[in-house]
């Protein structure tokens, strides 16, 4: 007994000193700092976070949370049946977030990174840089705002039935890098309470929260040391035109590959891509508008074939804007030089709001975009009381219109969809005839 007392010791000693002569194996929530955006220090903490990488779930156990919709469960009262992050403790000091998912995860980092929650408790410590209400949100305003940031900022914005939350990572002339929770991003699907990086361009942006900026907050002492890693992200330099793939490829409904798949292109398919959203090119194929990975495609060149020949007609990022109710096929062509422009349209149809108009160059150059009618906010092909009613609805955000309608909504040609286009619309309407 005496003697198996003593090896008992022995090993113990020995398991002791392998373990502390040997580093510790990495934790799955790190995934070994499996990572390619750049990695951001402010003050003496960095960011993304070794326990929360890109991939990882910011949760009590680690995994994906099970109850976000289940209405019986109040995730931020973080009762047994919910495995939502609210408390989280921090150097040994236990931290109500008083939130979970998105803004929890937000708040964590501000708190990691500026040692407070930037809640109603602390609003002698931080400020808002600024908002923007629904119709102001555009590249330019994005862009402005987003220049008296600094990363770490917490970001909130509007979606269709919620409201979302970021951390700005980083940021460069074309774009910007946030590190978020609850939302798919670079690389990372769709779960509940994954962690992601995700790059916009100032455009995707615009385009993603067009609903409203609610607030950019910022600490009022922002940290002195701010440094990058050498891969800090750099905007993909992707153009718009003549593509062929390399591989065979998904067509989804949206960029990202959570979206759902419509088609596959063969190897070797020649497409134009006429508008690019973060290394996501917009196409037709098979009469169906969506988007392809361009990672496997390469450049053939090409321009755009289509050259207005109409006042107040353009062409561009896939899309014919300005055309006036009423076109049939030959008066469509008519309208453009350099180029055949065709609708495939039935005999006494015109041209609708989200009409497809396949185009080809003198050099063979084919492509299809995407008919825009001034007024036409329905798709019908006419402009009506009915159109008002839609405006009316597409400005209270009762829907998410496609991007499309959303243009034809543009009546005073401003660039973006407002009170003013819908007294215009009106105005129009009644004075017809």
């Amino acid at each position: 007994m005496k003697r198996c007392l003593q090896f008992a010791v022995c090993l113990l000693l020995c398991l002791f000193t392998v373990i502390s002569v040997f580093p510790a194996i990495p934790t799955a929530e790190a995934a070994d700092y499996v990572y390619s955006d750049g990695y951001t220090l402010i003050g003496d903490v960095s960011i993304p976070f070794p326990e929360y990488m890109p991939g990882s779930f910011f949760t009590k156990n680690g995994m994906a949370c099970t109850c976000h919709y289940d209405p019986s469960i109040d995730c931020v009262a973080n009762g047994d049946r919910c495995n939502c992050l609210r408390y989280v403790t921090v150097d040994g000091v236990r931290v109500d977030l008083m939130s979970v998912q998105c803004i929890g995860f937000a708040r964590y980092c501000f708190y990691r990174l500026f040692g407070f929650l930037d809640n109603i408790y602390n609003t002698d410590k931080y400020y808002s840089a600024g908002s923007l209400k629904y119709g102001q949100v555009t590249a330019s305003s994005v862009r402005q705002l987003f220049s008296a940031l600094k990363p770490g900022a917490h970001i909130r914005f509007k979606l269709q039935n919620s409201e979302h939350s970021v951390i700005l990572l980083s940021k460069s002339d074309g774009g910007f890098t946030v590190y978020q929770c609850n939302s798919s991003g670079n690389g990372i699907g769709s779960a509940s309470c994954v962690v992601s990086t995700k790059t916009y361009t100032w455009a995707s942006f615009a385009s993603y929260a067009f609903r409203g900026v609610l607030y950019a907050n910022m600490p009022y002492s922002y940290p002195e040391r701010l440094e990058y890693s050498d891969g800090a992200f750099v905007v993909d330099s992707y153009e718009p035109g003549m593509y062929v793939t390399t591989d065979n490829l998904r067509l989804r409904e949206k960029p990202g590959t959570d979206s759902g798949w419509l088609d596959t292109l063969p190897i070797g398919t020649e497409i134009y891509v006429p508008y690019i959203d973060n290394g996501w090119g917009r196409v037709v194929y098979g009469g169906r508008m969506g988007y392809i990975s361009l990672a496997y495609t390469a450049r053939k060149g090409g321009d755009a074939p289509l050259v207005p020949a109409a006042e107040g007609v353009t062409v561009k990022n896939g899309y014919v804007t300005g055309l006036p109710a009423g076109l049939g096929s030959a008066e469509l062509a008519a309208l453009f030089e350099g180029g055949s422009a065709a609708a495939d349209l039935a005999e006494g149809e015109t041209v609708k709001t989200g009409t497809l108009i396949n185009a080809e160059a003198a050099d063979g150059t084919v492509c299809t975009y995407t008919a825009v009618v001034t007024g036409d906010i329905n798709g019908d092909g006419y402009v009506t009381a009915d159109d008002c009613d839609a405006l009316r609805s597409l400005l209270n955000g009762d829907e998410t219109p496609e991007e499309h309608f959303r243009l034809a909504a543009d009546i005073d040609g401003d660039g973006m969809a407002g009170t003013t286009d819908y007294k215009k619309l009106k105005f129009l309407l009644e004075n017809a005839g």
